[in-house]
């Protein structure tokens, strides 16, 4: 089975994956938490320190429609 098989199945489906940019890793964590009703999938990376995490990056899959207020004014990752 494939790490990340959501991802495949994205990409064999023909949809499009747009990256972009998150402020920082409270903002992640905020759209995380509002994203979280309307999106058919998500996936968080975190990064451990000592007993603190921090979101390094957050995936979302779902319908463009449903999802482009949460993420409105994000820039394109580069």
């Amino acid at each position: 089975m494939a790490k990340y098989p959501l991802i495949e199945l994205w990409q064999k489906s023909g949809e499009n994956i747009i990256v972009l940019q998150g402020y920082d890793h409270r903002h992640l964590k905020y759209l995380d938490e509002e994203a979280k009703f309307v999106v058919l999938g998500k996936h968080a990376v975190y990064h451990r320190w000592y007993h603190s995490r921090i979101m390094l990056v957050l995936s979302v899959f779902g319908r463009r429609e449903e999802i482009e207020d949460i993420f409105y004014g994000l820039s394109p990752l580069r």
